[in-house]
């Protein structure tokens, strides 16, 4: 009877099953096993010698079976798992010999802390997986001991071109005050070897040092100013580096190279930046500095529409005609900072109308901050859609309640104070859900009024923070 089910009903609940239950379900028979070989090997991890065997194994003895794996295989990663049982340069020479085999591969992410001796193998995934979009690099720390990015990217350099790479995402594990022309001119090679490119992701990540030493336009300098890069709609710069509020508006001490590079990408429409230190006179406080032209930066910015970055940023594109197309906002601390007020600089900029936006995160703030943001932009943003905060308390809760009368299409709020009750009879708790403590649950009636799609759930992962955690791989 099970092996009636049509093959699209198979599909359909195998896809709400998590990983260890499809594999289960793919023993019931024989039709069930080929109905979710595409579910249960599209993603596939390597993390040891023992992992890589076991793969090239079954790939070279089912190629030519009715259920060969390999056809499904859409995302790679090979990484570290256990420290004695981890990738060597035996286990890297057995991968090269099924890369063939891999034709549909659309994901590589390749996350080894080591540098083989044989980079060739990167060259057989170029060579061979035609079909590849996306490249996942990690730079091992290890090249920050004479080794050059060259010379690990060699393999990427050469031709032909990434015909289909749309998105590169690069970790670097060493301080960013090595990373010199011996690294961004490879860099610059490499990027340029990519025409398609749509999304950069740049992780710098230094474990060495409490503050970050690198100035984000002293590392966006590196990049060759005549490069362009035609079809980027997404630029991501993370981690460890600092950057000062002057050089991102009209300022005689404001450096031009973030402008620059972001004025010859005019398609980019998601921005997401990292600020671990704050340079400058507007340390630490959305104070001073409060002269400048928001309107310097969002000339440099002409498409954005969706932004994850340090508050000061937001407030001054909130402050621009940027306002008017975002649709997704993420405020993100200073993470050197603990203590900061946010919406205190006035002057002759005030915030705009958000008529688009649908996405709003301030969770990364206390309540006070949090009360502060909304009052400024729910009145201004008719399409709000998803709301995501920190801790919520019940004493503020008549001026939360009266900001909602704003965003009726309000369907997903996200908070901390939530409890998760779990359905016992149900193994794999499909029926467990988050529930909403006591004292709040009058206030959440009234706000299903108001709002009557709205769910209330736990802090969840938006869009943009997505987007941000895949890029950073290994975190």
């Amino acid at each position: 009877m099970l092996a009636s089910l049509s093959p699209e009903i198979t599909l359909l609940i195998a896809d709400y099953l998590p990983h260890p239950a499809v594999a289960v379900a793919s023993l019931v028979c024989k039709s069930w096993r080929s109905r979710t070989l595409a579910i249960l090997f599209r993603s596939v991890a390597l993390t040891s010698d023992s992992h890589i065997a076991h793969f090239s194994h079954t790939i070279a003895n089912r190629v030519n079976l009715p259920f060969s794996i390999s056809q499904h295989i859409r995302s790679l990663t090979i990484g570290t798992g256990l420290k004695d049982d981890s990738i060597t340069e035996s286990g890297l020479t057995s991968l090269a010999s099924c890369t063939s085999h891999l034709f549909r591969l659309r994901e590589l992410r390749w996350e080894l802390p080591l540098v083989p001796d044989n980079v060739k193998v990167l060259e057989l995934f170029k060579a061979q997986c035609h079909q590849l979009e996306l490249v996942a690099l990690l730079l091992p720390e290890e090249l920050a001991s004479g080794n050059t990015l060259g010379e690990y990217l060699c393999p990427t350099l050469t031709s032909p071109k990434f015909d289909n790479l749309v998105e590169f995402q690069l970790r670097m594990q060493y301080n960013p005050q090595r990373f010199g022309t011996n690294t961004s001119d490879p860099l610059n090679k490499m990027l340029a070897n990519c025409p398609k490119l749509q999304s950069l992701r740049i992780q710098i990540m230094d474990d060495q040092s409490d503050t970050p030493t690198a100035h984000l336009d002293e590392f966006i300098a590196l990049f060759d100013a005549q490069m362009t890069l035609p079809y980027l709609r997404k630029l991501h710069i993370l981690g460890d580096i600092g950057m000062a509020r002057e050089s991102l508006i009209d300022s005689d001490t404001g450096s031009r190279h973030l402008r620059d590079f972001l004025s010859r990408h005019i398609n980019i429409e998601e921005l997401s930046l990292d600020c671990f230190l704050l340079y400058g006179s507007s340390r630490g406080s959305s104070r001073g500095s409060s002269s400048g032209n928001p309107e310097y930066l969002a000339k440099a910015l002409p498409s954005l529409k969706r932004f994850c970055g340090p508050y000061f940023m937001c407030e001054i594109l909130l402050r621009s005609s940027v306002a008017k197309r975002l649709e997704c906002l993420s405020f993100q601390r200073v993470r050197f900072y603990r203590s900061v007020t946010l919406f205190t600089w006035g002057g002759k900029y005030p915030i705009l109308p958000v008529p688009k936006l649908r996405e709003l995160d301030v969770s990364k703030f206390g309540f006070g901050n949090i009360l502060r943001v909304l009052t400024k932009l729910l009145p201004v943003a008719p399409e709000l859609e998803e709301l995501d905060l920190g801790n919520f308390y019940p004493d503020q809760s008549t001026t939360f309640l009266e900001l909602f009368q704003y965003t009726p299409k309000l369907r997903k709020m996200s908070i901390f104070n939530l409890s998760f009750r779990l359905d016992y009879s149900d193994p794999l708790h499909v029926r467990s859900y988050w529930t909403t403590n006591p004292e709040f649950e009058s206030l959440f009636e009234q706000m299903k009024k108001m709002c009557p799609e709205l769910g209330v759930t736990k802090h969840w992962e938006g869009s943009m923070k997505l987007d941000k955690k895949n890029a950073k791989m290994i975190w």
